[in-house]
């Protein structure tokens, strides 16, 4: 860790946990070498994650658990004492070469905000494709540049950015790798935790609900991610990401219904008659050949 500047011009890594004990070691080494202090905001842990970041040398701060994460980085924000934040989660890692970047962006003192390409390890591969690449958040930035919204309701929401942005090249050694699946144990906590805090978000309250803006809701979503975003390049991980988010985006509608007490949404007969029909279209054999002609020549892509 750098020594402390006294006109604080240097970099504060801010970090927040929960039971992050496996991971916040390692996310702490790759970014100690260029930082001049770290705070770790940690969300009352029941395992060690508290002392490991201590013994890190990071100053740790312990708050009362929150649905989301997003609702406490502003207060980590607040506590840094340097005029940079470097933001991380404890899954994340910082390059070598990012981070000897990062200290040529303060030197040049250009920017105040920097967007940041995320490199998403997922079952064990880069996700190159699928939507989940380049990925750009605000990770570095001047104090003061980047908010949050106040009193969220769901998870992911746009941050309040200004000043002077810059948007690094989508090249793997600008990126800050993100352990962002590790097995499909890891898939279903994360999978669980956001349907409960999530529960639709307010797409359901924001759009009038008919059956085929219901199936759209969520086949649309593997479409986009597996053929649109190209996801059958990134294998069987493409695959099985794609369709975890579609049943991602079925369960947000099952947790929405259940919010309104099982009362039917839609009309009955609509929704039987557009099933209907969809069945029939893939009961077509000429159909059939084509999309398995189709998913043929995809997966000769590895």
């Amino acid at each position: 860790m750098k020594k402390n500047n006294s006109n604080n011009i240097g970099i504060s890594l801010i970090i927040h946990t929960k039971n992050e004990e496996k991971n916040i070691k390692d996310c702490i080494l790759s970014a100690k070498r260029i930082v001049n202090e770290i705070l770790v905001i940690d969300m009352s842990s029941s395992d060690k994650t508290a002392d490991i970041a201590k013994r890190m040398g990071a100053l740790v701060f312990v708050i009362s658990d929150s649905d989301f994460v997003d609702n406490c980085r502003n207060f980590g924000f607040s506590k840094a004492r340097f005029n940079w934040i470097l933001s991380l989660d404890a899954d994340e890692r910082l390059t070598v070469s990012l981070a000897d970047q990062l200290l040529r962006i303060i030197t040049e003192n250009s920017y105040d905000v920097v967007m940041i390409p995320f490199k998403n390890i997922r079952f064990g591969k880069w996700m190159r494709h699928t939507g989940f690449w380049p990925d750009y958040h605000p990770r570095f930035f001047k104090k003061g540049y980047v908010k949050f919204p106040k009193n969220i309701k769901q998870p992911h929401v746009p941050q309040k950015i200004s000043g002077r942005v810059l948007t690094l090249g989508a090249d793997e050694c600008n990126a800050i790798v993100h352990y962002n699946v590790e097995n499909l144990s890891h898939m279903l906590a994360k999978f669980t935790r956001y349907v409960e805090v999530k529960g639709g978000g307010d797409f359901f309250e924001k759009n009038k609900i008919n059956p085929q803006v219901l199936i759209n809701y969520y086949e649309n979503e593997f479409r986009w991610r597996y053929i649109d975003q190209q996801g059958y390049l990134d294998g069987m991980a493409g695959f099985v990401s794609s369709k975890f988010r579609e049943f991602f985006k079925f369960t947000e509608f099952v947790k929405w219904w259940e919010k309104q007490g099982y009362t039917d949404i839609v009309d009955e007969k609509e929704l039987q008659k557009i099933v209907l029909k969809e069945y029939r279209l893939k009961g077509d054999k000429s159909m059939y050949q084509k999309i398995k002609l189709f998913v043929n020549n995809l997966f000769q892509a590895f």
